[in-house]
């Protein structure tokens, strides 16, 4: 895609909270990571720092929802309207939250469009060995169309062994965690997410009320996806890692 609009020195840009493997797959494919920095307090990207990190170099921007370090997700509707006023693809890593975020409206929780009814959103990658409760090595990488998930594959079709082809970066794969992923989607099913998910939102809820009253620790930002972040309130010697 990147090649496509003649770019020839790649550089990605994304938040300081992303997961380290957007700074794995810029090693293995040669490409610049430009790391954002975010508020401690709310959790989220700077997002004028992020506009002042893209130029002509950029093939994409990467936004967490939510993000693993401190559970809040990123402003994905305002990043996603710079995206499109930029013309650049954007992805949603939503591996941990693939299974609490598609919920979260349903039971009132707030939440940015982060699917692919934001128009931004090129790609969304959903682990299933997290709250999808399916074997570790499972997960599932969406494209919004068939054009940008064509970038994906390789083919070799003039192999004296034959045509060679793959959807993606791995050959030959154990078919195991895919069989155990469709079984776990197939015996939970919409209706059991749906009330695991709830589950989870009604415990963090509970959670966050009790944090809250404690005055050496403070939440950051406003996690509603199941994980919670703490950290020392301003004015106290509250000793975090020790607690």
């Amino acid at each position: 895609m990147a090649k496509e609009r003649g770019i020839t020195e790649f550089e990605m840009v994304f938040p300081e909270t992303a997961h380290p493997a957007f700074d794995k797959a810029c090693m293995y494919l040669g490409v610049k990571p430009i790391l954002v920095p975010y508020d401690h307090k709310s959790g989220k990207v700077f997002i004028n720092k992020l506009k002042a990190a893209v130029n002509k170099n950029t093939v994409g921007i990467a936004v967490s929802c939510p993000n693993y370090p401190n559970g809040n997700f990123d402003d994905i509707d305002e990043i996603g309207a710079f995206c499109l006023k930029k013309n650049l693809p954007m992805h949603v890593d939503c591996c941990i939250g693939g299974f609490t975020a598609p919920f979260a409206e349903k039971f009132g929780r707030r939440m940015p469009i982060f699917d692919f009814r934001n128009p931004a959103v090129t790609s969304i990658s959903v682990d299933h060995h997290k709250y999808g409760m399916a074997p570790k090595g499972f997960a599932i990488l969406l494209f919004k169309d068939k054009k940008v998930r064509s970038h994906s594959y390789f083919a070799k079709t003039n192999w004296p062994g034959g045509v060679y082809a793959c959807p993606g970066m791995l050959g030959s794969r154990s078919g195991a965690p895919s069989a155990g992923g469709w079984v776990s989607m197939v015996y939970h099913g919409y209706d059991g997410y749906a009330q695991k998910a709830k589950a989870i939102f009604e415990t963090q809820d509970a959670f966050v009320k009790k944090l809250k009253d404690l005055k050496q620790l403070r939440i950051i930002g406003e996690p509603v996806l199941g994980l919670t972040s703490v950290t020392a309130a301003e004015g106290t010697n509250t000793d975090i890692f020790g607690l």
